[in-house]
């Protein structure tokens, strides 16, 4: 197992900060008024994979299939959660292209007032373009996927599905690449992938 770099440590650390807010988003029926135009509803599950080139990752509550040339690191928990923490990314240690999953136990805030938070600070978080979708996904009571750019050392693309469980815990799967890149990655591929399991 490779260790991840820094900066791809501080990217994941930075993106998934979002999962937990240090914030108290205002009620979401007090937002939902305002919320920006780019919110949207739509449906969105996996597809095929080629199992010669891809390996499923299976965690607390899920599943997710990558490039099995990808490397990973797993931390046993975080600030964000008591549960594990895993991070694959492309094989390279320099590579800016990477997928990583936590599990928010904290219960703070549901799904929807964490995705909202998220859109109402885009600005202020250095988000620009972002997009929130609710989404329908099984196994989840409820689900928002978020779509943004961001500058780090380059324009990057990120990708975040926030996946709430009836037990309150949400699943959230974070994908990054450099924007020229994200499609070629399969970012979305492998973040459609995921399959909750209860």
């Amino acid at each position: 197992m490779r260790i991840l770099p820094v900066i791809t440590a501080v990217a994941l650390a930075a993106t998934l900060s979002a999962c937990t807010t240090n914030g108290t988003p205002t009620d979401p029926a007090s937002t939902a008024a305002s919320t920006s135009s780019s919110s949207s509803t739509a449906s969105a599950q996996g597809g095929p994979v080629d199992p010669e080139r891809h390996e499923v990752k299976k965690g607390p509550g899920y599943e997710l299939i990558v490039p099995s040339a990808w490397t990973e690191a797993v931390l046993s928990s975080s600030k964000l959660t008591t549960k594990p923490v895993r991070w694959m990314q492309d094989g390279t240690d320099a590579s800016p292209i990477f997928v990583g999953v936590t599990i928010d136990d904290e219960k703070k805030n549901d799904a929807e007032h964490q995705s909202l938070f998220m859109e109402k600070t885009a600005d202020v978080t250095g988000k620009k373009n972002l997009k929130r979708t609710k989404v329908d996904w099984d196994g989840a009571k409820d689900a928002y996927l978020i779509e943004w750019d961001e500058e780090l050392g380059g324009t990057s693309h990120v990708m975040q599905l926030m996946a709430q469980l009836d037990s309150g815990d949400i699943v959230n799967v974070v994908g990054r690449a450099p924007a020229d890149q994200f499609e070629k990655a399969n970012i979305k591929g492998i973040v459609d992938s995921l399959k909750l399991k209860g």
